[in-house]
């Protein structure tokens, strides 16, 4: 894949936004207090009935807002996508937050390097004790290394080589998504800087265990049956 090499490339920040009123202010403001002019933030708003609308207006020229019939977290997100107009696309949930300098360490990195895939470590902020039960592994400090989206930053032409997200898939679309960007081979640039703030809280979606499984088993279904469907070029 071919890249611009630019001095500060613009960045979209794309946030799915489905009832998100108790923590969606803050959200926006960590992406807006990183300070930087290359930022354009991407608002989805995927059919909200609480008061995420207001929030979303009162941000007004800050962001660019969109509204959607309510068809969930990949629809929004392949409808941010489709509205970016940044070299580089990364994505933000609803009820996470940016650190400062989230995009400080990827620039510097980015003007040295070819890599068009940029993922760095999560910390894992727990508003209550029983949500940290349900990640009994982690480290002491609650920080690790894992694939997640608000963690990455991708070049735009990834999305047109390994296709948008399966809007079929309730949840689990971005296992699935990750899984073809691993078959790929794509090379990553892995940062040790912290970039994400991933809370966990009794509404997040995984804290129904059954439900977690539900959608872990439809994403890799879908998984093995796209791959039934490649042909067989073995003579």
């Amino acid at each position: 894949m071919a890249t611009e090499k630019i001095v500060n490339p613009l960045i979209s920040v794309i946030i799915p936004v489905y009832n998100g009123e108790k923590h969606l202010k803050q959200a926006i403001e960590s992406v807006l207090n990183q300070g930087h002019d290359f930022i354009e933030i991407i608002v989805i708003n995927d059919g909200s009935f609480d008061k995420s609308y207001e929030i979303i207006n009162s941000f007004k020229g800050k962001i660019r807002a969109y509204s959607q019939v309510n068809s969930g977290v990949a629809s929004s997100r392949n409808l941010g996508i489709s509205k970016a107009k940044g070299l580089f696309i990364t994505f933000l949930d609803q009820d996470d937050y940016y650190p400062l300098g989230r995009f400080n360490n990827f620039l510097k990195t980015y003007r040295k390097s070819k890599e068009l895939i940029f993922i760095g470590h999560t910390q894992y902020i727990f508003e209550d004790e029983k949500a940290k039960l349900r990640w009994p592994n982690l480290p002491k400090d609650n920080i690790t290394f894992v694939k997640l989206l608000g963690a990455s930053i991708f070049h735009k032409t990834v999305f047109t080589d390994y296709g948008l997200f399966i809007p079929e898939l309730q949840s689990g679309d971005d296992i699935e998504w990750f899984y073809r960007l691993n078959q790929s081979g794509e090379e990553i640039n892995k940062s040790e800087d912290v970039v994400l703030f991933y809370r966990q809280h009794s509404s997040n979606v995984s804290a129904d265990k059954k439900q977690v499984d539900k959608y872990l088993l439809s994403s890799l279904k879908y998984i093995l049956d796209a791959k039934k469907n490649i042909p067989n070029n073995k003579n």
